[in-house]
């Protein structure tokens, strides 16, 4: 969803600072969570599997073709959204 503001250019303005991050998918959960390793090796297990055709497509990667797959999160004003999964490239 998008959302548009105008504003006169002598006012301040608040604007989300938002960030994009692609993990490795580790393992999803039984209660429909991401378990995600950074490029660091940090993991992360609190970002839930979207509903929907992205949802669809990351539990297709990695458990039915059983491919080493990576997840794109997008955080924003304190939430985070798995946007978009694709292969991971080999040897990665």
């Amino acid at each position: 969803k998008k959302l548009e503001d105008l504003s006169p250019s002598t006012h301040n303005m608040d604007v989300p600072n938002v960030t994009r991050r692609e993990y490795q998918l580790l393992d999803i959960t039984d209660d429909g969570f991401l378990s995600l390793m950074a490029d660091s090796g940090d993991t992360k297990d609190d970002v839930k599997l979207p509903d929907g055709e992205i949802g669809d497509k990351i539990k297709k990667l990695f458990q039915e073709e059983e491919k080493d797959t990576n997840v794109i999160v997008l955080t924003a004003m304190g939430e985070e959204c798995a946007i978009e999964a694709k292969e991971a490239p080999k040897g990665a």
